[in-house]
């Protein structure tokens, strides 16, 4: 069942103020690694901040298109924290790394294939998540900006299924900037938050 707009957005602004403070107060070790994946993870939370406010305004169709890069400057993040080498980081540093994302996905997929854990296990799940989402929308057409009547006959629920999975991937791109600070108990309020998100997103049909 569908959610009001305001018990839809609301929370949804809420969770992006929050998550916003709770970068404030992260310290990280001055490393390339740190600040270049960090910096992914802002970027993708910055990206979730303007999923948030597309909706709020009725452009569903702009919101949408935001989720793509949102989950890929969460990969990039995870591929620089986890999976790059020196040499890949100063590629990436100077805009000269030539690595399809494809790679980097498989790459970030197949340590998690071998990783445990909560957040590990959040991480593993995310990917065919956004595949499915993806897929399913782009088979029955790109909507229309028309609010909670969607156009062309789109439910209303995919709005919420959209806000639901940015919320998870900026809450999961913050877990991993509370990682890398340290911060053990950030992370496992952060997590249990995504995994209640995650159920929103809407399964295979």
């Amino acid at each position: 069942m569908a959610m009001s707009n305001e018990s839809l957005h609301a929370p949804a602004q809420e969770l992006v103020e929050r998550l916003a403070r709770t970068m404030e107060g992260l310290e990280l070790a001055a490393t390339d690694r740190n600040r270049l994946a960090a910096g992914c993870f802002r970027q993708a939370m910055e990206h979730h901040d303007a999923v948030i406010h597309l909706v709020r305004s009725n452009l569903t169709r702009s919101a949408l298109a935001l989720l793509r890069p949102l989950f890929e400057q969460y990969v990039h993040g995870l591929w620089l924290a986890k999976c790059a080498s020196g040499a890949d980081l100063q590629q990436f540093q100077h805009g000269t790394l030539d690595r399809p994302f494809a790679a980097m996905l498989a790459a970030v997929e197949f340590l998690e294939g071998n990783d445990a854990g909560p957040l590990a296990e959040l991480r593993k799940n995310l990917s065919p998540a956004m595949r499915e989402f993806l897929r399913d929308r782009n088979s029955r057409g790109v909507p229309g900006n028309a609010g909670d009547s969607i156009a062309g006959g789109r439910p209303a629920e995919e709005t919420q299924a959209t806000v639901a999975l940015a919320g998870a991937i900026g809450l999961l791109a913050a877990s991993e900037v509370a990682l890398m600070a340290g911060r053990h108990d950030v992370v496992s309020a952060l997590v249990g938050e995504a995994v209640l998100l995650q159920g929103v997103v809407p399964e295979s049909r």
